[in-house]
């Protein structure tokens, strides 16, 4: 019981109200703080979903997905590309084998007894 008294003496005290009020009030900035970060945050990403660049008001659960549904279309995007750049590299390879073949050829054909100075000049 005593015990007890004497936390309710403690906070009750001018020096503990003046404590738990500075407590109070930098809890409140932390607050604010972190509010105005979480605003700017989603300010931020609204910025850079290009179907919400011109919605001034755009709710925050409407940016989070239009947000949502941009990464998607940029990841779809990036699958279709990364497609395409293998089916081109692909072609590259082939082409690649393909001029090495007509050189392969074109030097077997200059080196042919009789044709050497016919190929060897119109060619080179």
């Amino acid at each position: 019981e005593d015990d007890v008294e004497d936390i309710e003496v403690l906070s009750s005290s001018p020096q503990n109200a003046e404590s738990e009020d500075s407590k109070r009030l930098r809890l409140n900035c932390l607050e604010r703080q972190r509010n105005k970060d979480l605003r700017s945050s989603f300010l931020t990403l609204r910025d850079h979903v290009p179907e919400l660049v011109k919605n001034e008001k755009a709710a925050k659960i409407l940016i989070l997905t239009k947000a949502t549904d941009y990464i998607h279309s940029l990841q779809a995007e990036e699958h279709k590309l990364l497609l395409e750049k293998e089916k081109l590299q692909a072609r590259q390879q082939q082409l690649l084998m393909e001029i090495e073949h007509m050189e392969t050829f074109t030097a077997t054909l200059c080196n042919f007894r009789g044709y050497h100075l016919y190929f060897c000049g119109n060619f080179l």
